[in-house]
């Protein structure tokens, strides 16, 4: 599967990553939206990474008061597509951002699992 919200080679593994986690931009990133996309310094490696407006869009979204799930909502709702499809792009897309170390990953626990 390839994912629509990012100009990145995908190669993001989203098998850890629950629709209920929070994620949150790396505080070692630095941002900026120009024209509706994100333009984002890691500042680990000194690379430049820019994204979509539906990937800039997720990026502004992901202020760690969110889950992943209720951002796929939003995605789903102002990009019309269906929310199966908003979930799984949504999981590969912030699989992608951590593995290059943009984003962290809020663990967020039901009261079944505390």
């Amino acid at each position: 599967m390839s994912c629509t919200f990012c100009q990145m080679v995908p190669s993001g593994d989203a098998s850890m990553i629950s629709l209920r986690d929070q994620i949150v931009h790396d505080e070692r990133t630095a941002s900026t939206i120009i024209e509706k996309e994100a333009v984002i310094l890691t500042l680990q490696n000194s690379m430049i990474h820019t994204l979509n407006r539906v990937g800039s869009r997720m990026w502004q979204l992901a202020d760690g008061t969110r889950s992943v799930e209720e951002i796929a909502a939003v995605i789903s709702d102002e990009f019309q597509v269906d929310e199966a499809t908003a979930h799984a792009d949504i999981l590969e897309f912030v699989g992608e951002l951590r593995n290059k170390g943009m984003i962290a990953i809020q663990r967020v626990q039901t009261s079944e699992e505390k």
